[in-house]
């Protein structure tokens, strides 16, 4: 395209580790710190859901669910560790909020009165779902396309995981009444 900015080199447009930050806060985009706020609620949603998806495979009976499931909070821990390196890479570190304590709390009381296969699908798909529009959303949200590089690769992971959840989901209820999934959380990013 040729751009240029006055008194200002731009990096090599394929390096994403570049300060592109930098750049857009000096056009009105994200800051630093929004950019590390939103990679924090990243971290603190994956890291909720690592551990949700721990808890459903411990509940689960079904052995091809229990694998799904396990594949999926392995998903969570890689999206986990993709955002810590953002953020080493941005000269941070995480800082989680004090709220998932309750989320937790919710979650392992619901696990002890509802343990059918179908409820804890149900239960995970509601959860998968709350991850899309939270990644997506932060997509949308700032400007680095570092970030938003790795949160859109989350949202297609998270899509994915979805995806193959409701057609488990679909086979094991087999001819009985689909039902909504029940996320154990809600969506904490707004664009």
């Amino acid at each position: 395209m040729g751009l240029s900015v006055p008194d200002t080199t731009l990096p090599d447009i394929n390096n994403l580790d570049a300060g592109w930050w930098k750049l857009g806060a000096q056009w009105g985009g994200s800051s630093k710190s929004e950019i590390v706020a939103g990679i924090n609620t990243a971290i603190a949603g994956e890291r909720y859901g690592a551990e949700a998806f721990e808890r459903y495979t411990d509940q689960i009976q079904n052995d091809e669910a229990r694998n799904v499931l396990r594949g999926i909070r392995t998903n969570k821990l890689r999206h986990v560790q993709m955002l810590e390196q953002r953020l080493a890479v941005l000269g941070e570190s995480e800082s989680l909020p004090a709220a998932a304590s309750g989320a937790y709390a919710t979650l392992k009381s619901w696990l002890q009165t509802n343990n059918s296969d179908i409820e804890i699908l149900r239960r995970a798909l509601g959860d998968l779902q709350t991850g899309i529009v939270d990644t997506d959303n932060l997509v949308v949200k700032f400007t680095d396309p570092a970030t938003t590089e790795i949160f859109s690769e989350m949202e297609v992971t998270i899509a994915l995981d979805e995806q193959h959840v409701a057609d488990l989901y679909h086979r094991l209820i087999a001819s009985g009444e689909v039902q909504s999934p029940k996320p154990s959380s809600n969506p904490s990013v707004t664009a």
